[in-house]
């Protein structure tokens, strides 16, 4: 009878210590990594590569022979005097221009100053009308008689007088007081306290009692005057005094 071979055991793998040599040696190796290539054979490498061809442009078509287009008849060039004859016709368009345009401007002005006179005419005028001078002028007088008057005050009417005077050219016509000897037909350009003179008489004397008003040279206010027989005759008749200076 033969005996049946006895099955081998599987062999126990041992774990290589660190003092095992020979499983140190027995370890797989590893691969060693390539070393980086040098600046040579990157270029080499670089210049065997093709580069890519630059853009091929197609070729221009030839272009057709075009024909020329036909001439145009050329006028004639001016000769100099008709140049001068067209320079000598602007010269005076621009004179003729300028001369109206100052015209213009001149008609302008005009208007302008004939708008201020009217209004100041108008404003003039209304002042006549209200009697606003006399009433100031007499407003004047009675507040630099009274003592109680404030100094401020007492100048607000003379103030107001030289306002008017220097803006529409005024200026009083004779002084309260005055004396004067006119002829009889003169007395209308005043305006008189009391009866007219008898008929036939040549010369009157008068007194003024309140001034009048100019503008520049034209009366617009008329003094009030007055004969001065009758005020010395009234004067007497009333108090038995001659007449006092108080024009108001």
């Amino acid at each position: 009878m033969h005996r049946k071979p006895k099955p081998a055991r599987p062999a126990v793998k041992q774990k290589p210590g660190r003092n095992d040599k020979k499983a140190r040696h027995s370890r797989p190796l590893r691969a060693k990594r390539p070393s980086a290539p040098g600046r040579a054979a990157v270029r080499a490498r670089r210049g065997a590569q093709k580069r890519p061809s630059p853009l091929r442009t197609l070729p221009k078509k030839p272009r057709a022979n075009k024909l020329p287009p036909p001439r145009q008849a050329v006028a004639a060039s001016p000769d100099a005097a008709s140049i001068q004859a067209a320079l000598d016709l602007l010269a005076k368009a621009q004179a003729e221009m300028t001369a109206r345009g100052v015209d213009l401007l001149a008609v302008a002005h005009e208007l302008g100053r004939n708008a201020v006179q009217a209004l100041k005419a108008s404003l003039l005028e209304s002042l006549v009308e209200d009697q606003l001078l006399p009433d100031l002028k007499r407003l004047h007088f009675h507040l630099g008689s009274a003592a109680a008057t404030p100094p401020d005050f007492q100048f607000l009417a003379e103030a107001t007088l030289n306002w008017f005077a220097r803006h529409f050219d005024l200026s009083e016509h004779l002084e309260a007081g005055q004396l004067l000897e006119v002829p009889a037909k003169q007395l209308d350009q005043f305006e008189l306290d009391g009866a007219a003179p008898e008929s036939g008489t040549a010369l009157v004397r008068i007194q003024v009692l309140a001034p009048g008003w100019k503008c520049r040279t034209q009366i617009i206010i008329p003094p009030r005057v007055a004969r001065v027989d009758l005020v010395a005759e009234s004067a007497t008749k009333t108090t038995g005094a001659p007449p006092s200076q108080n024009p108001f």
